[in-house]
């Protein structure tokens, strides 16, 4: 008998895993929230349910752009402090697989990766690692997914210059100033295939053990990115504000083949970037 599989998603306001909720709330399957406000009471309630086959989507963090205003200690502080508590639930529940997002700012490609957002990279590099040698102690699965980008329906207005924000602010015909200062090129993932593949493995009781692997649907510069946009949304190109100097553009993207094998394994789409913007196009004008 096939047992039921109980999702705990921490950091659910976030983009990530408002996305994940989305995506699982039409599967009748059950699953339970835990929010950064209320983490410690939310974490307490689901102990105490004494939950059996966990799947935890372990997207609670603290955002690298906090330290634009943050002590570098301190943020390191609050980061573990946050992870210890997360460890915690791991060894006091039945966890049967953990899906963990990975970045690819652990890859260091681009300057802000060794210089600003380092003491995030590092803290990534360490979250893995630890959850990699307690899944071999406990016997628990791993997807780590390695993001570089991704685009999905849930994308804040109010990180304008984020490129998974960048298209709810298209539609709402909003301002977007571009803060990158070459016209990069980034691996873009369509969050919903993401999603499905996680799902796909969490129930394939073949499945291996420890996943690690880049992901990204394509690779894309930032401007041909903000052109499908304009394109998709009729979004005034006025509003768009560049600041591109005459430096050489930075790759953030690295081998997406193991992600597509999946896909491929899966049955899954491996689905276009225009195709997906246009079919968040079609969420905003129902749910907006």
């Amino acid at each position: 008998m096939k047992r039921e599989i109980n999702f705990v998603i921490t950091g659910s306001e976030g983009f990530l895993s408002k996305n994940f909720i989305h995506y699982i709330s039409d599967k009748n399957v059950t699953y339970f929230k835990v929010s950064h406000s209320s983490f410690n009471d939310d974490i307490l309630k689901i102990k105490n349910l004494k939950l059996k086959n966990i799947v935890l989507i372990h997207n609670a963090f603290l955002h690298p752009s906090l330290l634009i205003n943050t002590n570098e200690e301190l943020y390191k502080k609050k980061s573990n402090e946050l992870f210890d508590k997360v460890l915690d639930f791991i060894v006091d529940s039945d966890i049967s697989s953990i899906f963990y997002p990975s970045s690819g700012s652990t890859k260091k490609l681009r300057d802000i990766d060794n210089n600003l957002y380092k003491p995030y990279a590092d803290q990534k590099i360490n979250e893995v690692e630890s959850l990699t040698k307690l899944s071999s102690e406990l016997g628990f699965k791993t997807i780590i997914p390695i993001i570089y980008s991704s685009i999905g329906p849930f994308g804040k207005s109010t990180r304008s210059s984020s490129l998974s924000s960048i298209p709810y602010n298209s539609y709402l015909g909003n301002d977007i100033n571009i803060l990158d200062k070459t016209n990069n090129s980034y691996s873009i993932t369509c969050i919903k295939d993401l999603i499905q593949l996680s799902i796909s493995i969490f129930s394939d009781p073949l499945s291996e053990s420890n996943l690690l692997f880049d992901v990204g649907n394509e690779i894309i510069q930032i401007k041909d990115y903000i052109d499908m946009n304009i394109d998709i949304f009729n979004l005034d190109k006025d509003k768009v504000k560049y600041n591109f100097n005459t430096g050489k553009p930075q790759n953030y993207f690295s081998d997406n083949s193991k992600y597509t094998e999946l896909l491929k394994r899966y049955s899954l789409n491996n689905t276009k970037v225009y195709d997906y913007l246009i079919s968040l196009k079609n969420f905003f004008e129902v749910y907006s």
